[in-house]
């Protein structure tokens, strides 16, 4: 409900928001039969895909100079 507040599609977001920035390229996350992610983290992604997010968090969250995610995360 936030992120449709704000105007921002929110099975786009975490493509756009995370995966794209750190250059996950074949992340797909399941959902269930009404369209919302499974809270049970049904997330399929390839080797180099769990490098790059491992990556992020060994840099405190920060992706090519940009904070993406709080720091201490």
């Amino acid at each position: 409900d936030r992120l449709l507040a704000r105007g921002l599609d929110p099975l786009r977001w975490p493509y756009e928001a995370l995966a794209a920035p750190i250059g996950m390229r074949d992340l797909w996350l399941e959902t269930d039969p009404y369209g919302r992610y499974l809270p049970c983290g049904y997330v399929h992604a390839s080797a180099r895909d769990w490098a790059c997010l491992a990556s992020l968090l060994l840099n405190d969250g920060i992706c090519a100079g940009v904070r993406l995610l709080p720091e201490g995360y």
